[in-house]
C-alpha cells in the first residue's frame, strides 16, 4: 500500500516507462541483484511505492494496476462513491480499534495500580 506520510512523486506511466527502458538496457536480468536492485530502490525511493511493485514495475508486471491505484489516491482520477464509501469504512474502523486499544491500556495501567505489578504483586504481562 502507498504510505501518503512522505515526500515523492506520484507513479505515472511515464514514470514506468522510463524505468522499463533503464532495465532493458541492464544486463540479463538476474533477479534483484547489483544494477536491477539499484534500480528498484531508485524507483521505490523517488514514487514511495512497496518493494514488489517496484519490482514488478522494471519487468513490465501489473503496471497499469498500479498506475490506477495511485492515480485515484493523487485525484488524477475521481472516485466513486462506493470507493469513498469504502475507504472511509476502513478507517472509521481503524479508529474503533485504535479507541478500543486505548481504552484496554487505561484499563490494564489501573488495574496494575490498583493491584501492584511487583513480584509478588499482580501483574497482566508475564515475566521471563
Amino acid at each position: 500500500m502507498v504510505n501518503l506520510d512522505k515526500d515523492f512523486e506520484w507513479l505515472t506511466n511515464d514514470i514506468c516507462n522510463e524505468f522499463i527502458l533503464r532495465a532493458k538496457q541492464l544486463p540479463c536480468d538476474t533477479g534483484d541483484t547489483g544494477a536491477w536492485r539499484d534500480l528498484r530502490i531508485e524507483l521505490q525511493k523517488r514514487c514511495n511505492i512497496p518493494e514488489v511493485w517496484a519490482y514488478n514495475i522494471l519487468r513490465g508486471m501489473n503496471v497499469k494496476d498500479y498506475v490506477t491505484y495511485c492515480g485515484f489516491f493523487s485525484g488524477d482520477i475521481s472516485m466513486s462513491d462506493e470507493m469513498k464509501k469504502r475507504i472511509n469504512k476502513k478507517e472509521e474502523k481503524e479508529k474503533i480499534k485504535d479507541d478500543l486499544i486505548q481504552t484496554y491500556q487505561e484499563r490494564i495501567e489501573f488495574l496494575e495500580s490498583k493491584y501492584g505489578t511487583g513480584d509478588d504483586g499482580f501483574s497482566f504481562e508475564e515475566k521471563d
